[in-house]
């Protein structure tokens, strides 16, 4: 199979006619959010993971990774959820709120799942607390910008062919060949190569 570079995961948050409310992770911090720290430890975490400034590319119910957006990433001070993909969000897919003591990180499950969603938490976390205590902290476990290469970052997990050996297929179960799928998939969608139910 030849990867054409379509997301296959999340899209069940794109149809509609902006990205719904995000993924959250809702931080309660003992004092109220420097804003200033803040700022500066998101522009630090979009250095260790640039993946969280792309955008979305719609193409006949189709859609796509983009590196093209250079709107601001979405960094405000509101009690409200941040609502992806729209304008409130500048179009992209990840993005920062505060509010009195509260921190919200905001991501669109297509981009990343929760394990990449904790990765970017915590580069954030890290740096916040370094700036807003003026001290360096031990970043063991920590993806900090220290020169290291992390090689399938970006990668589609649906990229990936594996070989199923004859034990393996015999354990699969027998799925019926109607299976709920979605229509909007129905042109182009190789129904002897992908199965959605």
């Amino acid at each position: 199979m030849a990867f054409d570079g379509r997301l296959r995961s999340g899209m069940i948050y794109l149809y509609s006619d902006r990205a719904a409310v995000a993924l959250a992770a809702k931080l309660t911090m003992k004092d109220p959010v420097d804003e200033d720290a803040l700022q500066k430890a998101y522009a630090k975490t979009i250095k260790v993971h640039p993946h969280i400034k792309k955008g979305l590319r719609e193409e006949g119910g189709n859609f796509y990774l983009t590196d093209d957006n250079d709107a601001p990433m979405p960094f405000l001070h509101t009690e409200e959820d941040l609502v992806l993909g729209g304008d409130m969000a500048n179009g992209h897919l990840y993005g920062v709120t505060w509010h009195d003591n509260h921190i919200s990180l905001y991501f669109f499950h297509g981009l990343m799942d929760g394990m990449a969603s904790q990765r970017v938490m915590e580069t954030l976390l890290y740096y916040y607390c370094c700036i807003k205590n003026g001290q360096a902290y031990d970043p063991d476990g920590i993806w900090i910008d220290d020169g290291t290469v992390r090689d399938g970052l970006e990668e589609e997990p649906f990229a990936h062919e594996y070989e199923i050996t004859e034990e393996e297929d015999a354990a699969l179960p027998v799925v019926p060949e109607e299976v709920l799928h979605l229509s909007e998939l129905d042109e182009g969608w190789d129904k002897g190569e992908y199965t959605g139910f």
